[in-house]
């Protein structure tokens, strides 16, 4: 079918499409412009995976249930809500290479960011929509692009060198912005093996789950909320153990994370055992605080052998902090008051970090 045999209202149609070529609208308006004089839903998908939609009433409007043509040319889906004419095929055409011309030319005219400033942009819950968007487009992610947020924070060698190693890991590209106390990195693709990650010595890491692009604020909370729990790594290398908080995973809060919303630092120093457990720590030297996050969780054979002295060396630091504390660790209700200081404590000093 030709233009030549269609009636003049719809050859009307198609030329208002062309004369939006030539107006260059940003994309929304277009598909809402189109929406109105074409009586019918009118929807675009985008390669960044933006679906932009508007009812007969030029208003936003979810993908249309009834299609009565749909075309995917470049990526694009284009798609026509009912009632389907005659010239369908011809309009999917045109709307195709409109939003094809108009999305090259947003790209064209978006201002130039640098790759901080975009993964700013991407993570900012406040960021709106469209912007969020051409961020994606900047850093070259699709909207479903999946991705692991990670906020660190230690000296400046020690973040290159752990961005370097998220890299290494399966190849993937790591993209950072660097806020006032921390880092976030952000890592395509899934990781698996964390456990396993190298962290260089005094680095402290929070971690996401997985979360698509599009979802980047919230992966970027998933790690400040991790991260409060974190404290710095004592060694380059792991295996590290849960109890040492050098990386510690947004699943394994399990809703602890309002400790960290509610409590103050100094509502948390008010605590009784917060307050022995600083005073054990200044009397105790540099080794207590690792002795103390080992034995809260085992017997003092096994604390031994992870930090490789003898298990005399870690009775002695124990009941140090026994007779400070006025408990005894291998009671179980000891051990939760324990756990529940050193928890406090880590929240207390990463306040304000993120």
């Amino acid at each position: 079918m030709t233009t030549s045999d269609l009636p003049t209202d719809r050859v009307e149609l198609l030329r208002f499409v062309d004369d939006l070529l030539v107006r260059h609208p940003p994309l929304e308006q277009a598909v809402r412009d189109l929406a109105r004089r074409a009586g019918r839903a009118v929807a675009v998908r985008v390669p960044d995976g933006r679906a932009l939609v508007a009812d007969p009433a030029g208003a936003p409007a979810d993908w249309p249930d009834d299609v009565a043509a749909v075309g995917a040319p470049r990526g694009i889906t284009v798609a026509l809500g009912t009632p389907a004419t005659l010239d369908d095929a011809l309009l999917l055409e045109r709307l195709a290479v409109l939003a094809i011309v108009l999305l090259d030319r947003e790209s064209l005219t978006v201002p130039h960011r640098s790759q901080a400033q975009l993964v700013g942009l991407l993570v900012d819950p406040v960021t709106t929509p469209p912007l969020r968007s051409r961020s994606l487009l900047g850093l070259g992610l699709r909207a479903s692009t999946p991705l692991r947020a990670f906020t660190v924070a230690g000296a400046g060698p020690t973040i290159e060198t752990f961005a370097m190693a998220l890299s290494a890991a399966g190849g993937s590209s790591v993209l950072t912005v660097t806020r006032s106390r921390t880092t976030v990195m952000l890592r395509v693709g899934d990781l698996a093996d964390l456990d396993h990650l190298g962290v260089p010595r005094g680095l402290q890491v929070g971690a996401s789950r997985v979360h698509p692009a599009s979802a980047a604020p919230l992966a970027c909370a998933e790690a400040d909320h991790a991260f409060r729990f974190s404290q710095p790594s004592p060694r380059d290398h792991g295996p590290y153990r849960t109890e040492e908080g050098v990386l510690v995973r947004a699943e394994a809060l399990n809703g602890y994370e309002v400790l960290a919303e509610a409590l103050t630092p100094e509502q948390i120093s008010r605590i009784g055992d917060v307050q022995a457990l600083d005073q054990v720590l200044a009397l105790g030297g540099p080794d207590m605080l690792p002795t103390l996050d080992v034995a809260v969780t085992g017997s003092i054979r096994q604390a031994a052998r992870a930090l490789g002295v003898h298990h005399n060396s870690v009775q002695h630091r124990v009941a140090q902090a026994e007779r400070v504390f006025g408990f005894e660790l291998s009671d179980v209700y000891g051990r939760n008051r324990l756990f529940m200081a050193l928890t406090l404590r880590r929240i207390r000093q990463t306040h304000g970090m993120v």
